[in-house]
Parts: C-alpha cells; sequence; structure tokens
C-alpha cells in the first residue's frame, strides 16, 4: 500500500512539474526569438562588410549560424513535444491553483491522520479505568 508521505510527495512533486512547465512555454518563445535575432545579426554582418572574409572568419560566423540554429531546433522541438500540455494549461487557468489546493489539502488530511487520537469520556469515566487522564483517554498508537 502506498504511504501518505508518498502520496503527498507525488502530488507535490506533480504541482511543481506543472508550474515549472506554465513559465516553461514563455523560456522556449525567447530562445527562439533570440536564436531569429542571432541568425539576423549574423547576415547582417555579412551583408553590410566591406571586404572580404578570412577563413577564421568565415569559421566563426558559420559557427555562431550553426549554433543559432541548433538552439533554435531543440527549444522548437520541444515547444512542438510540450505543445499539447501548453494547451492544457492555457484552456483551464485554474488547473494549476486547483492542483495547488489539492497537495495543501492532501498534507493536512496526512497531518491530522497521523496526529495522536484522544477521546473524551462523557458519562462512563468507570469503563476506562485508569486509562483516563483529566477526563481523556489516549487511545494506542497503531
Amino acid at each position: 500500500m502506498v504511504s501518505y508521505d508518498e502520496i503527498v510527495k507525488v502530488t507535490d512533486d506533480f504541482r511543481n512539474a506543472i508550474k515549472q512547465l506554465d513559465s516553461v512555454q514563455s523560456q522556449l518563445e525567447m530562445i527562439i526569438t533570440d536564436s531569429d535575432k542571432a541568425f539576423g545579426d549574423v547576415r547582417h554582418f555579412i551583408e553590410f562588410k566591406d571586404c572580404a572574409f578570412t577563413r577564421h572568419e568565415k569559421s566563426v560566423l558559420c559557427k555562431a549560424l550553426k549554433e543559432a540554429s541548433e538552439t533554435r531546433r531543440k527549444a522548437k522541438v520541444t515547444k512542438e513535444v510540450l505543445t499539447p500540455i501548453f494547451e492544457y494549461i492555457n484552456n483551464h487557468k485554474s488547473f494549476i491553483s486547483d492542483i495547488g489546493r489539492l497537495a495543501n489539502d492532501l498534507k493536512k488530511a496526512k497531518e491530522k491522520a497521523e496526529k495522536p487520537h484522544a477521546y473524551k469520556v462523557r458519562v462512563l469515566q468507570d469503563l476506562f479505568g485508569d486509562d483516563i487522564f483529566d477526563g481523556d483517554v489516549k487511545l494506542k498508537e497503531e
């Protein structure tokens, strides 16, 4: 059987992952935009340079284009893979707060379930004998 701690941990981890994914979408968009700008910078540098390029300069420019293209591609692929989650989050704005509320409710329920239980004797004090302390009977822990 799954323990209370495991259930609370899974719920917390899920909430944190969803919160993280909410910000990942804008980060990916920024990476794609910045890569496009870097690509444009290299193109404009090539366009406006008056003289011929050395081998080293050509190598540096090719490397810059390659890095910008690879970074952009990686961000686009990641965005494509995560699009179903992004769409769900965007279409269900209360989902993140609902998951947070659920995680907090589970923590409270776990704490309540793990507290020692006591019973306040109302009428039959003699029934419990020496187990009574100021009218309270502490139940044995399982």
